[in-house]
């Protein structure tokens, strides 16, 4: 038995909306650049790879960590465009 607890940076996202004024020069009604981090960190004393473990299954393996492997760390940058 040890302590799952743990604090995790699931998914963050950070966007910039242009300016109106600045894109009707150029014939655009709108525009959006982001980036988007999925999870960037986990912050725990668990000792396993992952502190989420998978709780399905019957009673008697519920709760059991079984190895499962942590979720990717992901980077996605996107641009949005409407005319």
């Amino acid at each position: 038995m040890e302590d799952g607890s743990y604090f995790r940076a699931k998914t963050i996202q950070i966007g910039y909306n242009f300016s109106p004024s600045l894109l009707s020069n150029i014939g655009v009604g709108s525009a959006r650049v982001y980036l988007q981090g999925q999870n960037l960190f986990t912050i725990s004393d668990y000792r396993g790879p992952d502190p989420d473990i998978n709780i399905q299954g019957d009673d008697l393996i519920m709760g059991v960590d079984r190895g499962s492997f942590p979720g990717l760390r992901q980077f996605i940058l996107g641009v949005s465009i409407s005319l």
